[in-house]
């Protein structure tokens, strides 16, 4: 499969919360780390018929596809000017007992 885009994937780090304790809050900041993947991402169709007229709605779902299979819920991939959280459970695609792809649900933070 061809991954026509590069998007950075951010592991947070854990930091302390409002109230002080440890490790109950994730940054994705600075002290998050990150890493380059090759990847397919999209936006989940979610087109509606209204009125006789097509209509675009506004999504926050999106698909991405890849062949790095780190992909975890709490991470946060950016891509093209937006953020978005991982929210779907990381689906494996095997052939010949390799990973061939593996897809993820992602959703708009910002951007």
């Amino acid at each position: 499969m061809r991954y026509p885009h590069t998007a950075t994937v951010v592991t947070p780090a854990l930091a302390a919360d409002a109230y002080g304790t440890a490790d109950a809050a994730l940054d994705y900041g600075a002290a998050a780390s990150r890493r380059l993947v090759r990847a397919f991402i999209q936006s989940r169709d979610d087109s509606t018929q209204f009125d006789g007229t097509l209509r675009q709605a506004d999504r926050s779902d999106w698909l991405l596809v890849t062949d790095d299979a780190a992909v975890t819920t709490g991470e946060r991939v950016e891509w093209d000017g937006r953020v978005l959280d991982v929210t779907g459970v990381l689906n494996r695609a095997d052939a010949l007992g390799r990973i061939h792809h593996s897809e993820v649900t992602l959703r708009i933070v910002a951007g």
